[in-house]
């Protein structure tokens, strides 16, 4: 019995590892819930943002909607609020013409402490926290110059009133700890931007948690439908490098020439705002003398996942990958075996030219290596 139990086990175990999903909501409704996940249980979900400086909402209503509240004159909750509870609070302490964009500068996390709250979250017993890095008023809780000219005003934690990177800073101290670290985003920039973001987070051990935002009738906005589309093609293709994976020995491969965070790169270039043009900048779009993003490297079970947002042509060094006599080397989406051999560096691929019709994706292309280390 306890054989055939145990075989019955293997099977539905076989059975699920094999299974393939599709961009619909019906599909993907059917994926399990990631291991890590699964086991975690609790989480922390943060909300910060200018909405935090009037900090005010009805009992049973969420004061991160004080923006929406306040401009269109409703208000609901559990308590079944007067629909101008919040328009009426704002005008009684604030005034009437005092604009929820004046926030921004009263909004200056003067005394934030991420160390601390990182600290926090690990004695409170959360394996997980996400943090809004922007909202649905579309403050960016990091440098960002899309918000800026979009909304005509300084409409960022580096530019208005804090003058900090706080999702950064956020960033780095969390990862500092077993705690893993996730965002919330509303959409915005562009598709490959957005997978860029998501292999450039998941390769460090993170998650990335999309926001949408439906108008007033119900109906999501097409541009929004557009990059989620977009982002589900990717990774239909390259979903096995994403989910379920973890943080490899080595994150990302960095090429030759000068390393430098945001702040850096913003004196160099003179210029006041970063966003999502200064990922490019550290992947396919270098100035000169840059250090880029060759490679993110996630891994799972056996195998190791490379990401290059290049497509390679010739030979593709991988360096400090050690590979074994029985490496094998592929690409997502394709039923091709690469080439392949040992250097005092690492790994090098040999990458004949690929016909359009061999190309498995438009953007960021995954080779699998098994049996390295």
């Amino acid at each position: 019995m306890r054989s055939g139990m145990g075989a019955l086990c293997s099977a539905v175990a076989c059975a699920v590892a094999a299974e393939r999903y599709e961009p619909t909501w019906e599909s993907l409704d059917k994926r399990p819930i990631p291991a890590w996940f699964a086991d975690a249980k609790f989480g922390i979900f943060i909300h910060w943002g200018p909405y935090s400086v009037p900090a005010w909402a009805p009992v049973g209503t969420y004061s991160e909607w004080y923006q929406y509240w306040l401009q269109s004159k409703t208000c609901s909750g559990n308590s079944h609020p007067k629909p101008t509870a919040v328009t009426d609070y704002h005008t009684r302490v604030y005034g009437a013409d005092f604009s929820y964009y004046q926030f921004g500068e009263m909004f200056k996390a003067q005394d934030y402490d991420p160390a601390a709250w990182a600290e926090l979250f690990v004695q409170s017993g959360a394996r997980y926290i996400v943090a809004t890095s922007k909202h649905h008023d579309g403050f960016c809780m990091w440098p960002n110059q899309h918000a800026n000219k979009a909304f005509g005003r300084p409409w960022n934690s580096m530019d208005a009133g804090p003058k900090r990177d706080l999702v950064g800073e956020l960033k780095a101290a969390v990862e500092k700890t077993p705690v893993k670290f996730g965002l919330y985003y509303s959409l915005f920039d562009p598709a490959q931007v957005l997978i860029l973001m998501l292999a450039d987070i998941v390769c460090h051990g993170g998650n990335l948690l999309l926001d949408i935002g439906p108008d007033g009738t119900g109906k999501i906005p097409p541009i929004m439908q557009e990059r989620l589309l977009q982002i589900g093609q990717w990774l239909k293709v390259n979903g096995e490098a994403i989910y379920g994976t973890r943080k490899w020995r080595m994150p990302v491969q960095w090429s030759a020439g000068r390393q430098m965070d945001g702040e850096e790169y913003k004196k160099l270039k003179k210029i006041p705002y970063l966003g999502g043009d200064f990922l490019l900048k550290q992947t396919i779009n270098p100035d000169s003398g840059m250090a880029v993003k060759e490679v993110f490297f996630t891994t799972k079970a056996d195998a190791v996942y490379a990401i290059v947002p290049k497509l390679p042509e010739g030979k593709l060094l991988l360096r400090g990958v050690v590979p074994q006599p029985k490496t094998r080397i592929t690409m997502l989406g394709t039923n091709k075996t690469f080439r392949w051999e040992k250097t005092k560096d690492g790994l090098r691929i040999t990458i004949p030219p690929l016909l359009a019709k061999e190309v498995p994706c438009e953007h960021m292309w995954v080779f699998k290596l098994t049996n390295v280390k």
